[in-house]
């Protein structure tokens, strides 16, 4: 297929309307608050590198600390597709370790969080081409069903960056991407953290407490999933963790307006109770920009 770190410069990527809008709302905050890296967060946290195994960490979640946060403050949408199948069982004896989100042959995806390219592979009966990228903190994140690499092994990728183009390789019922999120090796319900609607994560930092985070594998596991049980139907499956920890944060509170028809952005700024100014600059746009009906815009 003559796929290589060079493809980024021959492939037609596909970047709508949607997209350039979406960075007009969010690139601004990935570039805000850059913190310095302090010593290897790809090899360091793991003490391991492997470029062929989705989990060759063999972690027992009953060894993991109880409790800790994960920064998922610069998540990038891989793409703006709905989602059309969520993270879960399917039927008795299959689980579905991610999401999927709708997208044509071709779309761009993007990283959802700034990282290194760990595993770029082909598997025919499962992922297809498939990408994971160890981001900081130790998240890794899935990329299924390409059709079509842009990036390298060990490559060192952004926020936001192309890494291939959506397909429907592997075992798949139609073109669309499957997007995983793990710790150690363990898959988290992506919707637990990150907002498929307003493409923003629910909360600043997520808080990660065994029992709550991975339920769903527990539950389907009979009640034990790696050391990790669960409790019975009704009570708290919160390990270690108080009542606040679940709140909503920051970003839960962002809010946006979708432009209708014959608005401006002075109309909107109006509207809203902000200067145009303020409007602007949450949008990193020009007070004389073009907008049209359907664009989010956001206000706080």
């Amino acid at each position: 297929m003559g796929i290589n770190a060079q493809d980024n410069y021959t492939v037609n990527i596909r970047y709508g309307r949607n997209a350039a809008a979406l960075d007009s709302v969010i690139t601004k905050q990935l570039g805000e608050d850059e913190e310095e890296e302090v010593g290897d967060l790809y090899e360091g946290l793991y003490g391991s590198w492997n470029n062929s195994a989705v989990n060759p960490y063999g972690m027992n979640l009953g060894n993991m600390k109880d409790s800790f946060y994960i920064n998922v403050a610069r998540y990038y949408p891989p793409v703006l597709g709905i989602v059309t199948s969520p993270f879960g069982p399917r039927g008795r004896h299959s689980f579905h370790n991610g999401i999927d989100l709708r997208a044509k042959v071709g779309d761009t995806i993007r990283a959802a969080f700034s990282g290194r390219v760990r595993v770029r592979q082909f598997n025919r009966r499962g992922y297809g081409y498939y990408i994971v990228l160890r981001n900081h903190e130790g998240i890794e994140t899935i990329y299924a069903h390409l059709s079509h690499f842009i990036v390298a092994p060990n490559q060192d990728v952004k926020a936001g960056e192309p890494i291939g183009l959506a397909g429907n390789t592997g075992r798949s019922t139609g073109p669309h991407l499957h997007f995983e999120f793990r710790i150690f090796g363990n898959p988290i319900n992506p919707a637990k953290i990150l907002s498929f609607q307003d493409y923003v994560p629910l909360q600043k930092k997520y808080f990660i407490a065994k029992a709550k985070t991975f339920e769903e594998r527990i539950r389907y596991s009979g009640g034990v999933y790696f050391g990790v049980r669960a409790a019975l139907p009704g009570t708290d499956l919160v390990n270690n963790a108080g009542s606040n920890s679940y709140q909503k944060g920051e970003y839960a509170s962002v809010k946006f307006h979708t432009v209708r028809k014959g608005e401006s952005l002075y109309r909107i700024a109006a509207d809203n109770g902000m200067k145009i100014s303020e409007l602007c600059k949450l949008n990193n746009i020009k007070a004389k920009a073009s907008i049209r009906p359907g664009q989010r815009l956001r206000l706080s």
